[in-house]
């Protein structure tokens, strides 16, 4: 699974954006266990993301947005390891 992130140096200093200025700032990253996210932009920007969201939530978060798209398969898997991961924090 992958979560979206944008630049935060890219997006500075800008409070509008069009559709294509906006696709260039997205990047995705894969879902880490840790919660910490460490990547480059298509500009070269190093950022450091630290997610406070537990990994259960992203997981079911996922499942719906597969479920949605009529990912069935995968989207079992991801509310399977979402109830897995939410009894291992509880």
């Amino acid at each position: 699974m992958e979560i979206m992130f944008t630049c935060s140096e890219c997006m500075k200093g800008k409070y509008s954006f069009s559709a294509l200025e906006m696709v260039d700032l997205i990047q995705y990253e894969e879902l880490s266990g840790d919660g910490y996210y460490d990547f480059l932009c298509k500009k070269g920007h190093r950022n450091i993301i630290v997610s406070q969201e537990p990994t259960f939530e992203l997981l079911f978060q996922s499942g719906v947005s597969l479920l949605s798209q009529k990912h069935y398969r995968e989207a079992v898997f991801d509310f399977a390891s979402a109830l897995e991961r939410f009894m291992s924090f509880a």
